[in-house]
């Protein structure tokens, strides 16, 4: 069978390909857009996680130490005194 194409159905191929390019450039530039953001958000959450242990160690850390030059009772004593205490500058010894 031999397919004749009618005079007035002639037409350029330029009409379907050109609006078929722009959309795939439009949906490639939508996804790299999309895939950066989605990098951005995942690296930003990484920091603040990041952020949030390291205050969390710092905090750890000084509460550790608060606790050790806060005065603990001493039973043999029966006062309070420090378990570390920083030495005395000001001793001329």
């Amino acid at each position: 069978m031999k397919v004749t194409k009618k005079p007035n159905e002639a037409g350029s191929t330029t009409l379907v390909v050109m609006p078929s390019i722009m959309a795939l450039s439009v949906a490639s530039l939508y996804t790299t857009n999309t895939s950066q953001r989605v990098k951005m958000a995942i690296d930003k959450a990484k920091i603040d996680k990041a952020v949030v242990d390291t205050d969390s160690q710092v905090m750890s850390a000084f509460a550790i130490y608060r606790s050790l030059i806060m005065p603990g009772k001493d039973a043999s004593l029966l006062k309070n005194q420090p378990l570390i205490y920083p030495r005395n500058y000001f001793d001329p010894t």
